[in-house]
């Protein structure tokens, strides 16, 4: 299941899906999402961003453990990653 808004600057997502065990115990999960509609002077935006359990929104590059050619990203933040994984009814 997916949603998508527009409010202010920004673009919102929220999606509803199976939960993944390395980010929590739930077996639904949803994750909420934000894109800011505004670009700078070159075209570039500033990435998409997810909103986590403590209120905090956390950019996708500080989300994911490795990079698409399978090297380890330095900037990975495993306590962010656990909370964008939002359980439903409940869990870790």
């Amino acid at each position: 299941m997916k949603e998508n808004w527009i409010d202010g600057d920004y673009k919102y997502t929220v999606r509803v899906h199976e939960g993944n065990s390395t980010y929590t115990d739930a077996d639904s999960i949803y994750r909420v999402s934000r894109k800011s509609t505004v670009v700078d002077e070159f075209g570039q935006g500033r990435g998409l961003e997810y909103l986590g359990t403590d209120g905090n929104w956390y950019q996708e590059s500080v989300l994911k453990e490795f990079y698409k050619d399978g090297s380890i990203n330095p900037l990975f933040n495993e306590s962010a990653s656990k909370m964008t994984h939002i359980p439903l009814g409940g869990g870790k």
